[in-house]
């Protein structure tokens, strides 16, 4: 579990990065271009490119394609005033949301955050659904004004409001045209090493 607490405002644009934390991780990727701001705590595993692809289309989706691993990222788009706060594919690590007055609070934690924003009711839904289904089913969590942000979601924040966007679909990854087995094993090996390439250091 990675400890982080953020506080986007709502009432004005995000001047920086920085002061959107109220409790800060250890920093993975930092850079200020002359369009964009990007954070990224976690393990992201990135390419050359990955600033240029950024440069041409800063948004989730692009930042998604490029960058691997299991991580949170923000990202600013400083013409529009437009800030992108997400988690790596899939929503391994999650992302916990409380929205108060004029500020929206984030956690990878669903208790850290009902503590940090005062709200200490159970959810009835939670409990239930975990009882079941030994799983929430959908953006519930333990505590009742806390929510979890849906997998391969992002929160578009543009003052003053705020929104959650799909930034990918599992049913895109699979293929219009499927081949059979047989076809699929002979490129399976290359395959594979092109995506695992992506783990390795340089050089290997």
């Amino acid at each position: 579990m990675i400890d982080f607490i953020l506080e986007v405002p709502l009432n004005r644009p995000c001047r920086s990065i920085r002061e959107l934390f109220a409790r800060r991780p250890e920093i993975a990727m930092e850079m200020d271009r002359a369009s964009y701001e990007f954070t990224a705590w976690g393990d992201p595993i990135v390419g050359p490119g990955f600033a240029e692809a950024l440069d041409r289309e800063p948004s989730p989706a692009a930042l998604l394609s490029q960058a691997k691993g299991h991580y949170y990222f923000i990202l600013r788009h400083k013409p529009e005033g437009l800030l992108w706060v997400g988690n790596s594919q899939f929503g391994i690590l999650p992302i916990y949301m409380h929205e108060r007055c004029d500020s929206l609070m984030l956690s990878g934690n669903a208790l850290d955050l009902g503590k940090f924003a005062g709200v200490k009711r159970l959810s009835k839904r939670f409990i239930l659904e975990t009882s079941l289904f030994q799983y929430p089913l959908f953006d519930a969590s333990p505590i009742e004004d806390v929510r979890l942000l849906p997998a391969n979601s992002s929160i578009r924040v543009q003052a003053p409001g705020w929104r959650v966007m799909k930034h990918s679909r599992v049913a895109d990854d699979f293929a219009a045209r499927p081949v059979s087995w047989k076809q699929a094993v002979r490129g399976m090996g290359d395959a594979f090493l092109h995506s695992f390439s992506s783990y390795l250091p340089p050089g290997n």
